[in-house]
Parts: structure tokens; sequence; C-alpha cells
């Protein structure tokens, strides 16, 4: 497709000139243990100066985001304790700055326009590839840029 392909030149230009000089914060938060090394791996090997904090339950999400800005947000929506579309919500209400990448293993099509109309950037199912996850990542920090 032309369209995706000009749009990938044009986050990976924009990309190039961001990654040196970056200062964000991420929160990666999902019960998958796996998922977060995966997701922590990918942004460590793909930006510089950066923070990485790490939530296995929904409570420990929510303590994170009282005590420190986020600026960027991977959300697995399968904790046991919690309505995901219900934490995007409240997430948003405790900053309303933050981006947040729903990092699903439901079906796209059926639970993305939930997500976003609760207030998440993108969204994403788990079963994607290291390049997609990647990609959908450098757009996430390149169009969320406030």
């Amino acid at each position: 497709d032309p369209k995706f392909q000009v749009l990938r030149s044009y986050i990976t230009l924009i990309w190039k000139h961001m990654k040196s000089f970056n200062n964000y914060s991420f929160l990666i938060a999902d019960y998958h243990s796996v998922i977060r090394y995966g997701i922590t791996k990918i942004i460590k090997n793909s930006l510089k100066n950066i923070s990485i904090y790490e939530s296995d339950t929904i409570v420990d999400t929510f303590k994170i985001l009282k005590e420190t800005r986020i600026d960027f947000m991977i959300l697995g929506v399968n904790f046991p304790e919690t309505d995901g579309v219900i934490s995007v919500v409240d997430i948003k209400k405790m900053q309303p700055g933050i981006k947040i990448l729903i990092f699903s293993d439901y079906n796209k099509d059926i639970y993305e326009k939930r997500y976003l109309n609760a207030g998440a950037f993108l969204y994403m199912n788990k079963i994607s590839g290291v390049e997609e996850i990647k990609l959908t990542l450098k757009n996430m920090i390149v169009l969320g840029q406030n």
C-alpha cells in the first residue's frame, strides 16, 4: 500500500532525528512477565535516556501513576481485578497527557474502538511481530508528542 509506505518513511525519518535526544518515561503494565520483558527489551534497544517502569497488577499500575509522570504506557487489558476500558478512563483522569497503547489478545476489530473511545492512543494485538511492535511504538512516540 503506497500510503503505508509514505507513512513508514515519514515515521522513520522523524524517528532518526528524535531517538538520540529523548527523555521519555514508559510504564509497561501487563500481568505476563514475558510480555513485559519483551516490550522492555524492544524499547531499550530503540531509545536512549529513558525510564521504564513495570507493573504486573492494576493496583501497582495505579500506584506508579500516582507517584510518577508517565509519557507512554503499554497496557495489557487482561488484569483479572478490573475492566480494561474502565482502567483506561481512570488512567486518563490521573494523567491526561499520557499516551496509552493497548496491547491485547482480544480481537482488534471488535475491541479497538471501545478502547480508543475511552482514551487510548493506539491498539495492538499481542500476536503482532517484533517489527510491527517496533513500528507501532515509534508511531506512538512520534505522533504522540504534545
